[in-house]
């Protein structure tokens, strides 16, 4: 493969042919003198080939040879394969397919020959054409293949075969080369030549290379054909730059041209070092630490020292050199970054400073730079000790001093000398030991260890070691010496020195005077453990030594302004020894000293020890000491909470020793340039517990919305501090900010104060916004409006949402038709007052159907729920305050404060009592959210209207809390009770319609249903408008409340406590008309119901009409008069048949337990009609029964059907009074209609005409006597043997039979009760026919709301029907009828 480089010609076809052919030659191999190649041999005929009679040879023509002929190859060596040859290289020229035969007409051709052939005999490095010759027989002709190009093997390229410097050291080179052998025939040998980078330098002996196996560790493979050599050179100089090249040899011979040129450089010299420090010092040598930087292949080996001398800088022959950590291999590579390294100089003279720096060296040589000079000093000889502590006995003087070891060079010995105080004394030295030690600059080593512990001394040996070891850090010994055996009472000179490896102490210490003496010796330690605010305790140690008397007592003298003088007010206790001391040779005393309350005033007092022998010979050192003092001014002011009137504030004041802050004065001003100080109400600070130093203050009644600048000072025993003022002002909560987040979408809404309303619960748009609640003072009410005319709706908050999330639906009147937008307003409203109303215009969503609404309305809070848990909140801060004025006041009176304990015993019962409020507000508002009665409207009516006939609304706290829960619980009950009450109610008399209604009287039933729907979601509105401003206004009273504000500004709430009045009587008066209505058609079970034509406003014109025309022809005397008053009665009356119906009772059934499910019981008179309709006396009759508060005319006849002349006649009686009252006489002058009246609460029997019994009846009902009748309400058609009972829904009246053992009416009265919730007037008249115009009543009373009177009646009274009249101070007023011994209930005067 690379052999044959390509075919350059075809075969000569002017040859004879042969018996066999040779084609496809293929290259396989080359070497310098010889080419391999594959081809095959294919035979012309059909006859098999023979292997033994076939001959090869191969002519060839050297490329660029001035011989143009082919010559016979020197040596060729070919043989017969295994395999085949592919099908697509057998020869498929014109004359071989000439030769081919068809399938089936004759033996198939042999298949080719498989061949390998090798050439020989060639030269390397030259390019050849070849063919072969082959034939199948001897003295055949040859026949040849086409024409090939070959080359055979060439030398090494190096052209492209760069060198790589892999590793570098001092004085030799690590070189790799990469370099591709050449087809058959490999490298054997690559070296590598350099020379130094300069003009006149020459080439060094060829290194040989060596090749690296493949898998060697840093080595990463080759690529195919390439291979990698390696080689070192040695012998380089250091820090010298050489230039390098390479060649290579094969069997062919070294490759014509070296490699391209390397240029690369010999290890560097180091740096200098850097950061020189001194590390340690002793008396004859010092250490110096530095950093110094290996360079690549030469890590620093060696450190020399020069030393400063008058001449100059000079080699330092004692020098050590330390790497940190210890060093690496040489072969190691270059570590990165300097390292740490030490030097030892030796060689040097004590107590002598030096300048030196350090010059570092590797292999490639010495640095060309030294270091910054460092300027040292050896250990030097101690100095003699400064002071000297002594304590004295009868016979022994015992002597303490403090020294410090100096660095490098510890001590080792000090002495103490010894003299009579006398000219002819002499010195004699003690050898003194040491006791203790501590660090240079800590505490004195006397606490740190005690002589004669085990423990302590091997911690002191430990120190010593680590001192001597590293002479870094300098220890100061205790050293102490007894000097026994001397003279009593007698005077001793006292001196002393110290000794180290550099020698003594050049001179001694002060010399002191002792003398020996029985008396204690001064207290040693005197120090302040306590301050008082009129005192100090001190701490005093008398060391109780050296055989003297035991201490008795202490002396304190206090410096006056020329003398000291003693202080007589102390006390004086002994104390145990601490435990930490461990010596028993010291007494401790407890000594606190009496010097009155002066902060100011620095106190200087020194103590004196006696004994039985007396003071002790001179008093301890002076302690400076000072009482307790003011408190600091309050700083680090927090707004810890914002209320809307009042602030919790926190600050920190460290407490003074001694004496706790007591109280706290504050003070606060508006933040405006003319506002002035006044004195703050607040519930006074307590500690924080969180908190060290920390105290919270509640500042209260103050103005919501509003920056108050803040000021403080505190008081404890000693006095009160400067006042101090809050750098930043705090601002009370404010009005609710604008929402954010206002989107609208498609909802169902399934939460609690909506479930069962169809209106609510169905796929509806929503506006869905967050509203951020001001601190303090959360949102209680929000209102979205839709358009700019359109109403405003309450928004419901989801849970206790953070930040609080509302919801408004969306009225289906104000979206437009043809806008992708909406315009929306919205308006909050907390505490403080409402907010600004903010205006956005949000995308409206498509509608969709209400089976894919993508969304559900979360779980929403009720209005009122917002404001509970203000209350809840309000009445829990309460109860803390409360529990902290008592602590407060306990302390004060503990401390005997008796000005501030007056002022938290008023604060403590401000705050019972606001308790006391917020518990009751939230005892009537839980018990109202967990109880529920069906009189709880009438409840709240009756509390409303006491509290709105008070002259001052809230004059008071408990007034004001009785009020605010008023308007909780009615805003409860009407978004709650209220609500769900209506529901129940309005399923019920759903289901009642369903059960009583036929056809004809389902369509009076829905309108009325549908009458009430109206008036239920008209009061909605009304609801929905009016709650928010009555919270708004109950969050404020709360908030004035639960801050002890000034309730006059909140006469105001009057107006909100009369809408909530309003809209709860109004409701009550809803329910009780539905109890009503369930109670009558759920009586009326099983019954068919008939309702009455409602006259429209085209009936009302047609009617009209025919009046006109009617009182034009009738012939009747006054007929103008009376239609002319008919038609404006038509116009100016509402119309009655729309609350009436007309039941008609099952046959079968006993009728008495019916009608008084009614609510309308017959008079006992009636008890023989019923008992005959019991029995079956129905042939002929029709029975009527009156369950209206009215007389009632029914008249019987014929139902006509439908036809032209009864239609007109119908007409004309409902357009003209003449017509109706002509028609009623003629009929009964000729037997036709039978006409009856009917009594409140009375039953009938009505003739009928004798027809068949299937035949329809109507009977036509009309308020009043037959003889001063009404317009007809309407009419129905029944069968005879029919029990009917004509209602009136919407009554607002009810007359009743009271004759049970329960209750009962006095003769000759009519019993009158007020249900209403307002009062009412009742005046009795006589019976309208027998008035006369402008008549007065009989009597009239005034009754208020649940009153009950017995109303007497003029005599004789029996058998008469009296009038009566019930009307409101607005001007309502509603009509009954009443015979004596009846009742009247006033239920609810629409």
């Amino acid at each position: 493969a690379g052999a044959m480089l390509g075919c350059v010609g075809s075969r000569d076809k002017a040859q004879p042919p042969s018996s066999i052919e040779p084609f496809a030659v293929r290259g396989l191999a080359r070497s310098p003198d010889t080419v391999t190649f594959e081809f095959g041999l294919q035979a012309n005929g059909r006859e098999a080939l023979v292997v033994e009679s076939i001959s090869v040879c191969a002519q060839c023509l050297e490329v660029g040879s001035f011989s143009s002929s082919w010559a016979i190859a020197p040596s060729i060596k070919w043989s017969i394969m295994p395999g085949f040859i592919l099908a697509s290289a057998v020869p498929s020229d014109g004359d071989d397919a000439a030769e081919k035969v068809s399938v089936g007409s004759g033996p198939r051709k042999p298949p080719p020959l498989r061949c390998e052939a090798t050439m020989m005999g060639l030269s390397p490095e030259r390019d050849y054409t070849f063919r072969l010759l082959a034939n199948g027989r001897p003295q055949e002709q040859f026949a040849n293949s086409r024409p090939f190009l070959c080359r055979t093997s060439d030398r090494p390229t190096t052209e492209e075969a760069h060198l790589v410097c892999k590793r570098r050291w001092a004085h030799s080179l690590e070189i790799e080369w990469l370099i591709a052998d050449p087809e058959g025939a490999a490298i054997e040998e690559c070296v590598v030549q350099c020379r130094r980078d300069g003009l006149m330098s020459g080439w060094l002996p060829e290194v040989a290379l060596h090749p690296i196996a493949a898998d060697w560790a840093d080595s990463i493979a080759p690529p195919v054909g390439y291979r990698r050599w390696l080689g070192r050179i040695d012998g380089l100089e250091g820090a010298t730059v050489y230039r390098l090249h390479a060649r290579a040899r094969n069997a062919v011979g070294w490759s014509p041209t070296h490699s391209p040129e390397l240029y690369n450089c010999t290890s560097d010299l180091p740096l200098a070092p850097t950061g020189l420090a001194l590390l340690r010092r002793h008396p004859d040598s010092v250490t110096v630490g530095f950093s110094v930087e290996d360079p690549e292949g030469a890590p620093v080996t060696d450190c020399h020292v020069q030393l400063q001398s008058a001449l100059g800088y000079a080699a330092h022959a004692h020098g050590r050199f330390l790497r940190l950590p210890a060093e690496e291999d040489q072969d190691s590579r270059r570590t990165s970054g300097p390292r740490p390294a030490l030097c030892i100089v030796e060689g040097l003279q004590p107590e002598t400073d030096y300048q030196l720096r350090l010059l570092v060296q590797n292999a490639a040589g010495a640095a060309r730079n030294a270091s910054v000079p460092l300027q040292v000093a050896t250990s030097e000889r101690s100095r003699p000790p400064a002071k000297l502590n002594v304590r004295v006995g009868p016979r022994t003087i015992e002597v303490e001093w403090q020294l410090a070891d100096p660095i490098g060079a510890p001590l080792i010995a000090c002495e103490l000398e010894h003299s009579l105080d006398s000219v002819f004394g002499s010195w004699k030295a003690v050898e003194a030991e040491v006791v203790a030690f501590g660090a240079a600059g800590g505490r004195e080593p006397a606490a740190e260890f005690c002589s004669g512990d085990s423990r302590a001394t091997a911690a002191m040996a430990a120190a010593v070691s680590v001192a001597e070891a590293t002479a870094a850090t300098s220890l100061v010994r205790l050293w102490r010496v007894r000097v026994p055996g001397l003279e009593r009472e007698t005077a001793y000179v006292l001196r002393a020195r110290a000794r180290n490896s550099v020698g003594w102490s050049t001179s001694f210490s002060p010399t002191i005077r002792a003398c020996t003496s029985d008396r204690p010796p001064a207290p040693h330690t005197v120090r302040v453990v306590a301050r008082l605010p009129a005192a100090v305790k001190l701490e005093v140690a008398v060391a109780e030594v050296l055989g003297t008397a035991p201490v008795s007592q202490l002396h304190v003298e206090k410096s006056g302004s020329l003398s000291w003088q003693d202080v007589t007010d102390i006390e004086v206790s002994k104390l145990e020894p601490p435990c930490e001391s461990g010596n028993d040779e010291v007494s401790w005393w407890s000594v606190t000293v009496i010097l009155g309350i002066d902060p100011t005033a620095l106190h200087k007092l020194r103590v004196w020890a006696s004994n039985a022998f007396g003071r002790s010979g001179e008093p301890s050192e002076i302690c400076s000491c000072r009482t307790s003092d003011k408190p600091s001014p309050p700083s680090a002011w927090v707004c810890r909470k914002r209320l809307p009137h009042g602030l919790i504030l926190d600050w920190q004041l460290p407490e003074p020793e001694g004496a706790p802050v007591w109280r706290f004065d504050v003070q606060c001003r508006r933040d405006t340039s003319l506002a002035s100080w006044h004195t703050a109400v607040c519930a006074d600070a307590v500690r924080c517990r969180d908190t060290p130093g920390g105290w919270q203050c509640s500042l209260e009644q103050l103005e919501p919305a509003t920056a108050y600048r803040v000021c403080a000072r505190a008081c404890n025993e000693v006095g009160w501090s400067d006042w101090h003022a809050a750098e930043e002002s705090f601002e009370t909560s404010s009005l609710p900010r604008a929402p954010k987040d206002i989107t609208v979408r498609c909802a169902v809404d399934e939460s609690p104060l909506s479930a069962g309303d169809p209106a609510k619960t169905q796929g509806r748009l929503v506006v869905d916004l967050t509203v951020l609640d001001p601190e303090g003072a959360p949102v209680v009410a929000c209102m979205v409006r839709c358009s700019s005319k359109g109403l405003w709706s309450l928004a419901r908050r989801v849970g206790r949402s953070k930040p609080g999330r509302w919801i408004a639906p969306i009225p289906t009147e104000v979206l437009p038709e043809s806008k992708a937008t909406l315009s929306i307003s919205v308006r909050c409203a907390n505490a403080v007052g409402w907010g600004p109303i903010h205006d956005e215009v949000a995308e409206l969503p498509a509608l969709a159907t209400a089976n894919s609404w993508p969304d559900r309305v979360p779980a929403q809070l009720g209005s009122v729920e917002l404001v509970f848990d203000e209350v809840q909140q309000a009445l829990e801060e309460q109860k803390a305050l409360q529990q902290r004025l008592g602590q407060l006041s306990s302390d004060a009176m503990v401390r005997s404060d008796q000005e501030h304990s007056a002022l938290l015993s008023w604060r403590f019962s401000q705050a019972e009592k606001r308790t006391e409020v917020l518990a009751e507000v939230a005892q009537q508002v839980s018990t109202a959210l967990a109880t529920g009665v069906e009189d709880q409207g009438a409840r709240l009516v009756a509390q409303l209207q006491e509290a709105m006939q008070r002259p001052r609304l809230v004059p008071n706290p408990p007034a004001a809390a009785h009020v605010l829960s008023l308007l909780l619980n009615g805003y409860l009950w009407l978004e709650t009770r209220w609500r769900s009450e209506l529901r129940l109610l309005s399923d019920g008399v759903a289901k009642a319609m369903d059960t009583v209604a036929g056809d004809a009287g389902g369509r009076m039933l829905l309108h009325w249903a549908k009458q009430h729907q109206n008036w239920s979601e008209s009061f909605d509105a009304q609801v929905s408008d009016t709650l928010p401003e009555g919270l708004a206004t109950a969050a404020q009273l709360l908030t004035t409340l639960a801050g002890g504000r000034k309730l006059e500004l909140f006469e105001a709430v009057r107006t909100d406590l009369k809408s909530c009045l309003t809209l709860v009587a109004a409701a009550e008066r809803q329910l009780k008309r539905l109890r009503t209505s369930h109670r009558v058609l759920h009586a009326a079970e099983a019954a068919s119901c008939h309702d009455f034509e409602r006259r429209g406003i085209l009936q009302k014109i047609e009617t009209t009409a025919l009046g006109l025309v009617t009182m034009l022809v009738l012939p009747v005397p006054g007929s103008i008069e009376v239609g002319t008053v008919g038609i404006g009665m038509l116009w100016l009356e509402g119309d009655a048949a729309g609350s009436h119906l007309a039941l008609q009772h099952p046959s079968g059934v006993p009728l008495a337990p019916v009608l008084q499910r009614l609510g309308s019981s017959p008079p006992p008179r009636a008890a023989v009609i019923l008992a005959g309709w019991a029995s079956g006396g129905h042939k002929g009759v029709v029975l009527v029964h009156n369950a209206t508060a009215r007389r009632i005319t029914v008249s019987a006849g014929l139902d006509p059907g439908f036809s032209l002349a009864s239609a007109a006649y119908r007409k004309l009686s409902e357009a003209h009074p003449m017509v109706r009252l002509l028609g009623g006489a003629m009929s009964e002058s000729n037997g036709g209609d039978h006409i009856a009246t009917v009594l409140p609460t009375d039953v009938v029997l009505i003739q009928v005409p004798d027809v068949a019994f299937d035949r329809q009846i109507r009977l036509e009902f009309s308020y009043g006597p037959a003889a001063k009748v009404e317009k007809a309400v309407g009419w129905t058609s029944v069968r005879q043997g029919s029990a009917v009972s004509f209602i009136h829904l919407d009554s607002s009246l009810q007359v009743s039979n009271l004759e049970d053992q329960n209750s009962s009416v006095e003769e000759g009265t009519i019993k009158v009760v007020n249900n209403d919730l307002e009062p009412v007037a009742v005046s009795v008249f006589r019976a309208p026919e027998v008035q006369k115009h402008f008549e007065s009543a009989l009597l009239a009373e005034k009754m208020q709301s649940g009153e009950e009177k017995s109303l007497p009646l003029p005599r004789p009274c029996d058998g008469r029907i009296f009038q009566v009249e019930v009307r409101h101070d607005g001007g309502k007023r509603a009509l009954c009828e009443a015979r004596p011994g009846q009742a009247i209930a006033v239920e609810n005067l629409a």
